[in-house]
């Protein structure tokens, strides 16, 4: 996964109590879409593409031209593994940045171009039973609610912290859908997403 800040978008404009997260939801029509976990049946997390518990699975994450682990720290990024109001034909792979305005701005790119934030992470994930799963995904600026030390069962309790998200400063609403559910794609796939092409995701999807 592939992750650019550039102009306007720059995290320096962030609040320091907004954290980031980056969801790709693994769908099955054949499980409940009312019930949600912790109700869902034991063996549900096995029924996608890669098994929804994540329990096992690790995220090496690498900001701009890689930093320092002293420095990855301060960001504190991590995976999500708290799944607990997804309904139960929802599996989905999630990562976080608790602190992202720490990311330090980063020059570079073609033809001159300044890019301001830059993150990479590679996740290697326990598989599921199923061959494939349907997908979609998003990315949301949410509350970073964590007294101390960032953690996935502290981000985004409440709608706001000590500052109101910033329309202004960050140029948009808090979420963005990157990949329609409508869509019908399938894993494995590759699609890109890029607000000064054509507006939708490109890319190859098993339909």
């Amino acid at each position: 996964m592939e992750m650019q800040w550039i102009n306007n978008s720059n995290l320096v404009r962030l609040y320091d109590d907004w954290g980031f997260e980056n969801d790709l939801y693994q769908w099955n029509n054949k499980l409940s879409s009312t019930a949600q976990r912790p109700a869902c049946p034991k063996d549900t997390d096995t029924k996608f593409w890669a098994n929804a518990s994540l329990k096992g699975g690790t995220a090496v994450f690498i900001f701009n031209e890689g930093l320092s682990s002293a420095k990855n720290k301060a960001i504190s990024p991590y995976l999500d593994r708290n799944h607990l109001s997804d309904t139960c034909n929802q599996g989905t792979i999630g990562i976080g940045i608790g602190e992202p305005k720490k990311i330090p701005n980063y020059g570079g790119g073609e033809a001159g171009q300044k890019i301001n934030q830059r993150a990479f992470v590679r996740l290697s994930l326990p598989k599921g039973n199923a061959s494939w799963s349907h997908i979609s995904s998003a990315s949301s600026f949410l509350p970073n609610n964590c007294p101390k030390g960032v953690h996935q069962d502290c981000m985004g309790l409440h709608e706001e912290p000590g500052n109101t998200w910033s329309e202004k400063n960050m140029g948009g609403d808090t979420d963005m859908l990157l990949l329609n559910k409508k869509r019908g794609w399938k894993t494995p796939a590759y699609f890109s997403w890029d607000e000064f092409a054509s507006k939708r995701p490109q890319g190859i999807g098993r339909g």
